[in-house]
């Protein structure tokens, strides 16, 4: 905040969280600056706001399916802030841009001391939303209270100023937002860029002279000539499916054992921390227990999902079984489980996993031991599997980097406009002679 100005002086806000304000802000309880709306409707004609339809911690509405309340709903109005009472370290607070109904869970909140737009700014503020999280009761369904909720403090400063406020960090979040939107923009291409490597290295190899010759199978197109083309079960030996033991919902500890959960297999890397802990070391079942070079296949899961692969790189340092929704693939020596598990992610792959994939609703398909036998591979020698190997671990190891860092940028940035907020509504920057730049620029032509 170091090009932002503070203000002359300040004050003790008497308001241990809220730290020190501008000498000439007040501070005032939260059911003193709005008025909670508490009309209900059960007209299910009007637009209906759901928990789902707003972003957590920058405030923004998002379109979802049409959904049909059930049971009686919160009225609101153009500008007033719903506020989410479930979760609230979700920090899911909205300036409704129209008028209709909104869940329960959601508080209506009608500013009358200060600006709307600033209510709403401020009640996504780490200091508010901390503040809000530490008076939840229950614990699988935290929510909070009006009772307490309204009884916090928020700052007060001129409605004039408020405005002002708003609009500076209207104009301030939007720069930040675009930014955000630029590094997701550059994580989609590296990942798209990082399925296009992994799928013409299986399918076309590395040598962009060689020989091809027609697969013979519409969505394979051009193979390398040398390379055979085989159904899987040619270079199995078996497959193996685990066991579904007893087990608490938390990674174990040392000299625990633990179960998998099918979100262990991740886009060929295995994360071991997603996995259960045994209630007792008799649960694990050696047959079942995962090992380094192991080729892991996921049963069960959403269609896009299902079917995801890995090769444990790592021995696993407490004893890991296999969960009932996770395969095990023994393969022959003819091919390296590493190939085997790239050619699975690969387009050629999927596009067979998304044909067999079936199940009772869209959300959780499975495959068969049956499907995967029957799904085709091209096979390369063992000498040109390794330099693939080799070659897709060192691409992707620098793709997977250059998305990292856009990751943290993105966590970097999101820092930034949260503590920009914060200091705006709480006063530790002085914004009064702060232009809009499209006002400034009128100013200079005139």
């Amino acid at each position: 905040m170091a090009k932002y100005q503070k203000y002359a002086e300040y004050q003790d806000s008497g308001v241990e969280w809220l730290g020190e304000i501008p000498k000439d802000w007040g501070v005032l309880k939260l059911k003193y600056a709005v008025d909670l709306i508490s009309e209900k409707s059960q007209d299910i004609n009007q637009k209906y706001v759901g928990m789902e339809n707003i972003t957590s911690k920058n405030g923004k509405y998002v379109h979802t399916e049409e959904v049909i309340p059930e049971g009686i709903s919160n009225t609101f109005k153009d500008n007033d802030v719903l506020f989410g009472k479930l979760r609230p370290y979700l920090a899911k607070s909205w300036l409704a841009s129209f008028s209709g109904i909104c869940s329960s869970e959601l508080l209506v909140l009608r500013a009358k001391e200060i600006c709307p737009k600033f209510l709403q700014y401020y009640t996504l503020t780490d200091e508010f939303i901390n503040q809000v999280d530490s008076s939840t009761y229950g614990s699988k369904m935290p929510r909070a209270s009006w009772e307490f909720i309204s009884l916090l403090s928020i700052p007060k400063c001129s409605f004039d100023l408020s405005i002002k406020i708003a609009n500076f960090l209207d104009h301030e979040t939007a720069q930040i937002d675009t930014l955000i939107a630029k590094q997701e923009k550059l994580i989609e291409l590296l990942k798209e860029k990082r399925q296009a490597v992994i799928s013409h290295a299986v399918t076309k190899g590395l040598n962009p002279e060689v020989k091809m010759k027609d697969s013979g199978v519409e969505w394979l197109g051009q193979v390398p000539d040398l390379w055979k083309i085989v159904n899987i079960q040619i270079v199995l030996n078996s497959i193996e499916q685990g066991s579904s033991p007893i087990a608490q919902n938390q990674p174990p500890q040392e000299d625990e054992c633990g179960v998998l959960k099918i979100s262990a297999v991740k886009k060929g890397k295995f994360i071991v921390s997603e996995s259960k802990t045994l209630d007792f070391k008799s649960q694990l079942e050696e047959k079942y227990r995962v090992r380094k070079g192991d080729l892991l296949v996921t049963r069960a899961n959403t269609p896009l999902l299902v079917a995801d692969a890995c090769v444990v790189k790592v021995e696993p340092e407490n004893p890991i079984m296999m969960c009932d929704l996770v395969y095990r693939l023994n393969t022959t020596s003819d091919v390296i489980n590493e190939f085997l598990c790239y050619w699975l992610l690969s387009n050629s792959g999927r596009t067979q996993i998304e044909l067999d994939a079936r199940g009772s609703s869209m959300t959780m398909a499975k495959v068969s031991q049956g499907h995967i036998k029957a799904w085709k591979v091209v096979l390369p020698s063992i000498e040109e599997q390794k330099m693939i190997v080799n070659y897709l671990d060192k691409k992707l190891a620098e793709i997977d980097n250059l998305i990292n860092k856009a990751k943290l940028a993105i966590e970097i940035i999101k820092e930034r406009r949260t503590a920009l907020i914060s200091s705006a509504v709480t006063g530790k920057i002085d914004v009064r002679n702060w232009q809009h730049p499209n006002e400034a620029k009128t100013e200079l032509s005139a």
